[in-house]
């Protein structure tokens, strides 16, 4: 089993800590033949004033859009597991999803659709998290802070 990641940046507070849990969820899905379709999920951490610490990586729901190519997370679904995590005092922190490349690099789409998400949403964080898992073995892993329009690349690629 992996040891914990952490991505961390200069300036920024708070490292993100992704635990050996997630990483499994993201080796699972990882677009490593052909024909896999993009897969995605939620973020769930625990915030201290240093971390982030990432303690699970929703696996995609059954109605969550996927192609080869695409991933979109069901909102009502999403939702509804942001719910239950909370009331398991876990918080919603971001987005994962995987891209059917080695060294994986957010799309214009993908920045937009998370810089929609913290716009949107109802939270106090002063950003959202944003993992994509490219398909090289061991997988690249793209890690990045996302307020409205900007965004922080993390540090640290594996």
């Amino acid at each position: 089993m992996p040891a914990p990641l952490i991505f961390s940046y200069p300036g920024v507070s708070q490292s993100v800590v992704v635990s050996e849990q997630a990483q499994q969820t993201f080796l699972r899905y990882r677009q490593a033949h052909l024909f896999r379709s993009e897969a995605g999920g939620l973020l769930f951490a625990k915030i201290s004033a240093t971390q982030i610490a990432i303690q699970e990586a929703t696996s995609p729901s059954r109605r969550d859009y996927r192609t080869r190519g695409r991933f979109i997370l069901d909102l009502v679904e999403a939702q509804k597991v942001i719910a239950e995590r909370f009331s398991s005092k876990l918080h919603y922190v971001g987005e994962w999803h995987t891209h059917p490349e080695p060294v994986p690099r957010p799309t214009e789409r993908d920045l937009k659709t998370i810089a929609s998400v913290f716009e949107k949403s109802q939270h106090r964080l002063r950003s959202l998290i944003l993992i994509i898992v490219g398909n090289g073995d061991p997988p690249s892993i793209w890690c990045s802070l996302h307020r409205s329009a900007d965004h922080i690349q993390l540090s640290m690629h594996r």
